[in-house]
């Protein structure tokens, strides 16, 4: 009887120790799949940035990858702000801002739609990416280098 006993006890722990490894397996593949689902969306908001038509160098109908015109920038930057709930299916909650960095250094914010309140409370979090990007001048015809930078808010 007692024998039978022992062999039980050892068992539940068996099986206690083999469900907490078990969770712990599930609990890190969660969070993997989150991280890998953030990216993609991060990603997603990138590529759909760099090519709004609103935005494209694009002459003689030909569109150059990576390139955003400084005088499309500059009207869409208010357009964008005043219709943006338009664009909240395409980016979200998220900050998209362009940055030039030479030769003059300058920035224009696209979109800003951020959860900084519940940032501020620890219920969510922010991933920052940034992008190289060409910027065009068509009235110099000068490119200038610039940087795309995309923060995407993600709720805990």
């Amino acid at each position: 009887m007692g024998e039978s006993i022992a062999i039980i006890f050892i068992l539940i722990i068996l099986i206690g120790f083999g469900m907490i490894f078990y969770s712990n397996i599930t609990k890190g593949t969660s969070t993997a799949k989150k991280e890998e689902t953030s990216q993609l969306q991060t990603i997603q908001i990138i590529q759909e940035v760099t090519f709004l038509p609103e935005l494209q160098c694009s002459g003689n109908s030909i569109i150059k990858q990576n390139c955003m015109d400084i005088f499309k920038l500059r009207a869409a930057e208010p357009i964008i702000r005043e219709n943006q709930i338009n664009y909240f299916d395409v980016f979200g909650y998220a900050i998209v801002s362009v940055n030039e960095i030479y030769p003059v250094q300058r920035n224009w914010t696209l979109y800003n739609n951020s959860l900084d309140d519940l940032l501020l409370q620890n219920m969510a979090e922010k991933k920052t990416t940034y992008k190289p990007i060409l910027l065009y001048d068509p009235v110099d015809k000068l490119y200038h280098f610039g940087m795309l930078t995309i923060g995407v808010y993600f709720k805990k």
